[in-house]
């Protein structure tokens, strides 16, 4: 079973799976004591580490597989699919972040209870708890795993196709259960350390991989020529931006890429506003400044810094195993998929194999344990404490938090044995079931007619329209013959969604009564967002109505240009044009300058009043 695998690669995943072990006694103390130690560090995150755990969460070992599939499938141009939701985390930099910080909940579900009140206000606490705590993350853990699987089961020399390996899910099993134990004993700071240097070693491995297979295809010119003759697209194949009518490019896809799929729908570190495990980190920096630079710098490692070592593996594949281009087995987009693990088996030598092989360990176990952690957070602190036990003491919800992530560990093993059969479709399936909800999660914080029944409706909406959607008009036969293509239907069929949701809840949001002036006026007080929809607000409350500042979209566009230029520069050298390369460059460095001069600039200001407003507080306590 381990004939792949020298000595050294053994000793060196060895070594890996000792060090993130140690991680469960060497921060059990600074866990144990309260549920905001166990969940938010105590809130003593430096920006530099949260943003790192957040990168590394992100850095599952199904996503180069997903990026590879995208190669076979569409060409470069495809990962405009996630390239696009930049937009959604640069909002949350420049216009949420801060917000976040200030509002000093545990969780972004607390948070609920703190923007509406009464009975509908904790209903959407609990429903959100099990909802997104249970459900989603369930679910996303399963799509992990069986990514995972595949991934096992070529290293292993398998059929990743056949789910009936025993030692595949065996080693599965294993991992995830070191996950459970280390995360559990030794709670955020634990996983966040362990994050940190799962980066490490995922950023050097992905990179000597690309280095590897670029030289087995003869270099980075050699490999264009045989991809473009090679690949079904052609020329298209390489196409860096998505245009319509070149290589067959479905053009209603591409709207909804950047009209659409990045502000309404919810994706996992994508949210519109933020929320989720990057809510939780920005949550557990110091200040709001580091709440800012934590998700700057996880935007930019995110889709600026990572993907081009997977996106030339990923075209070196087309190369390397050409015969299964134009394959029509049952599995050809898992087999496609999973090329890019066949190169680490023919192509690394030994030791570092046993890197790669380290950093897809550390991929897997970095995204999992903060979702064991951050799902915990909504199930223990959101509704068992909330609702169904409270009153104990702060041991035993940790204890129960430790229950929890075992629980759901094990339920996301076994929805991903029966349920998922590609990391793509799953993917598609949760961005397209969540079609919608996005834009009520960023109003809520600019609009103060925003109530609970806004969220609920735009949740339960978006269950059933979607649901519809998916499983019923998809099918029918006037939409095939009306939009052929499987993607562009895929696309219509999300804009459908979003647009009848959003159509609901605003119309459910002018028919119901707002929130009360009190609860509004205490979120104002603790949250102080800006924009003139909070200045009646302000002016009951007391306080000074913060103006909006036309300089934070000066922020946003510069963050943009240092998103995407730096992508676009590294890209075209990529692809093979210098001067094209330079131009991205430029872009990228005018876009630091305005991200310098509009946002960190700005937040050394803001630090700076929101530690007198707080010396002041002190003060009027004492």
């Amino acid at each position: 079973m381990l004939k792949n695998f020298a000595t050294a690669d053994l000793v060196i995943i060895g070594a890996y799976i000792l060090f993130a072990l140690s991680m469960g006694p060497l921060f059990y103390r600074l866990a144990r004591r309260t549920t905001t130690d166990f969940f938010l560090s105590g809130r003593d995150l430096p920006w530099w580490l949260s943003g790192t755990s957040m990168v590394a969460t992100t850095f599952s070992a199904g996503v180069p597989l997903l990026i590879t599939g995208f190669i076979w499938a569409n060409g470069v141009f495809m990962n405009w699919w996630w390239w696009s939701f930049a937009l959604s985390n640069v909002l949350t930099v420049v216009f949420f972040a801060r917000l976040w910080r200030r509002a000093k909940v545990t969780t972004d579900v607390e948070f609920s209870e703190l923007r509406y009140g009464g009975r509908p206000g904790a209903w959407l606490r609990g429903f959100r708890a099990l909802y997104f705590g249970g459900v989603v993350n369930t679910f996303i853990m399963a799509w992990l795993t069986f990514g995972a699987y595949g991934v096992t089961a070529v290293l292993l020399g398998l059929d990743p196709s056949a789910r009936d390996h025993t030692e595949v899910w065996l080693v599965l099993v294993v991992l995830i259960g070191l996950v459970a134990v280390y995360s559990s004993m030794a709670g955020l700071w634990g996983v966040v350390t362990t994050d940190f240097v799962q980066f490490g070693i995922a950023v050097a491995a992905s990179v000597y991989l690309a280095v590897a297979v670029v030289g087995e295809v003869g270099g980075l010119a050699a490999m264009r020529e045989q991809v473009v003759a090679l690949h079904p697209l052609g020329d298209g194949v390489l196409e860096f931006f998505p245009t319509p009518g070149i290589a067959d490019i479905p053009w209603i896809m591409l709207v909804s890429f950047f009209l659409a799929q990045w502000w309404c729908s919810y994706y996992p570190a994508s949210e519109p506003g933020g929320g989720a495990y990057v809510a939780q980190r920005m949550l557990a920096t110091r200040t709001e400044k580091e709440a800012q630079l934590a998700t700057l710098w996880f935007t930019v490692a995110h889709y600026a810094i990572r993907p081009w070592p997977w996106i030339v593996v990923a075209l070196c594949t087309v190369v390397l195993y050409p015969q299964h281009i134009g394959s029509t087995a049952e599995n050809a987009r898992q087999i496609q998929e999973l090329t890019y693990i066949n190169t680490v088996v023919d192509y690394m030598p030994a030791g570092w194999m046993g890197v790669m092989v380290a950093f897809l360990c550390a991929a897997f176990m970095s995204t999992v344990d903060t979702h064991l952690n951050w799902g915990a957070s909504y199930l223990v602190r959101d509704f068992y404490a909330r609702f169904w036990r409270p009153g104990q003491s702060e041991a035993h919800y940790v204890v129960a938090s430790r229950v929890v992530m075992v629980t759901t560990a094990v339920a996301a093993a076994l929805v991903a044995m029966f349920l998922i059969e590609s990391i793509g479709d799953a993917n598609r399936i949760l961005v397209g079931w969540m079609a919608g909800i996005g834009l009520v999660f960023a109003l809520r914080f600019y609009w103060w007619r925003v109530n609970a029944w806004s969220e609920i409706s735009a949740m339960v909406s978006a269950v059933v329209v979607n649901g519809i959607l998916q499983l019923w008009v998809a099918d029918q036969v006037w939409l095939a013959e009306a939009v052929p293509n499987a993607s562009d239907r895929s696309a219509v069929l999300l804009m459908m969604g979003a647009a009848v949701v959003n159509v609901i809840w605003i119309g459910v949001t002018l028919n119901t009564s707002p929130e009360s002036p009190e609860t509004l006026q205490r979120f104002y007080r603790r949250v102080r967002p800006p924009g003139r929809s909070w200045k009646h607000v302000a002016a009951q409350a007391g306080v000074e109505h913060e103006r909006f500042d036309p300089k934070d979209l000066l922020a946003f566009a510069g963050c943009i240009m240092l998103i995407w230029g730096a992508i676009y520069a590294v890209g075209q050298l990529v692809l093979g044009s210098a001067d094209r390369s330079a131009m991205g460059f430029v872009v990228t460095a005018a876009g630091g300058w305005l991200t310098w001069q509009y946002l960190i600039k700005k937040a050394d200001r803001e630090d700076l009043m929101e530690g007198e407003q707080d010396a002041y507080e002190a003060g009027s306590t004492l």
